[in-house]
């Protein structure tokens, strides 16, 4: 605890002094630029021993701030990259989200800790649980623009964002971070690895209460070598886990052909890679592959997710 409080020491005297490149404005008020914020810190780790363990994040947390057209206030969605880095995935729904009206900020987490994408993840942080300051600060970050509506800001994330957007959507885990400001009001995991939730999984009791704390919309992939096994099983099995009211805010979709990160920007379309928290944590080979229909099918939900779950109220 006494590292966490130190952290948030740091971040308080030097988190809000990065330079920032200004927005590159175009003549209908879009625009994009990359941004810096501090990290937000847990408050209380009580009951938590993740966050009671975790390392002193960055001082500053880099990010690509992506506005719609117009002046008037708009919803946001902060986007949680894969272990792989920023490779063009968050951009790819960024782009859909912008011509939908709605705002995103991308967080670079790798940038902010000198991790090197190519070799990830070897060099990632022990838990998610350790990156979700960035995503808070993010979220803060957001709360206070003057185009960004506080009230409509979602997550959502790839594979490691993914997993990061299932734990932000817990009760415990907002009240840590925003007890008083700004919450996220909506979810999209896309990719997670179900079966760290289902039963046997390594997280399989974080779930049974207090999640989620709003809507989630959760795209999964059939042949996930994240899972136990390929198929629905263990998403059927995280979801069997839930209580009832549970489920109801959650939107299940799976791709029954498709390969952990179909959405894929970059060449070659298909890669293999070991991850020892592969097959549930077993360890095991990883093949993403792109799909450019399921990709096409994701951004659709994905944008029309958040454009019901962040309409003004």
């Amino acid at each position: 605890m006494r590292r966490v409080v130190a952290a948030i020491a740091v971040a308080l005297l030097f988190g809000g002094c990065q330079p920032q490149r200004p927005l590159a404005v175009a003549a209908d008020g879009s625009g994009d630029g990359a941004v810096s914020f501090p990290p937000a810190l847990p408050l209380t780790v009580a009951g938590m021993r993740n966050l009671a363990e975790m390392p002193p994040p960055p001082a500053s947390i880099p990010g690509t701030l992506r506005l719609p057209a117009g002046t008037e206030r708009v919803a946001a969605v902060v986007i949680l990259h894969a272990t792989g880095g920023v490779d063009g995935r968050g951009a790819h729904y960024a782009a859909a989200l912008r011509q939908a009206g709605i705002a995103s900020l991308e967080v670079d987490m790798w940038a902010a800790r000198g991790i090197d994408r190519r070799r990830a993840v070897a060099q990632r942080p022990r838990s998610t649980l350790h990156t979700l300051p960035d995503a808070y600060g993010a979220l803060r970050f957001l709360a206070a623009h003057p185009r960004i509506d506080p009230d409509r800001i979602g997550v959502m994330g790839m594979s490691w964002g993914g997993i990061m957007s299932v734990r932000a959507a817990r009760g415990a885990i907002q009240t840590a971070f925003a007890p008083q400001g700004p919450r996220f009001r909506a979810f999209a995991p896309l990719y997670p690895p179900c079966a760290f939730w289902t039963e046997g999984g390594i997280a399989a009791g974080e779930l049974d209460r207090g999640w989620p704390e709003g809507p989630v919309l959760l795209l999964a992939a059939g042949r996930e070598d994240y899972n136990f096994s390929h198929g629905p099983a263990d998403c059927d099995g995280m979801m069997r886990r839930l209580p009832a009211a549970a489920r109801q805010l959650v939107t299940l979709h799976l791709y029954p052909d498709a390969t952990h990160g179909w959405d894929r920007q970059e060449s070659p379309a298909t890669v293999l890679f070991i991850d020892p928290t592969a097959a549930g944590g077993r360890g095991g080979q990883v093949t993403m592959t792109a799909d450019p229909a399921a990709t096409a099918d994701s951004t659709r939900r994905v944008v029309a997710f958040f454009g019901a779950s962040l309409a003004p109220r």
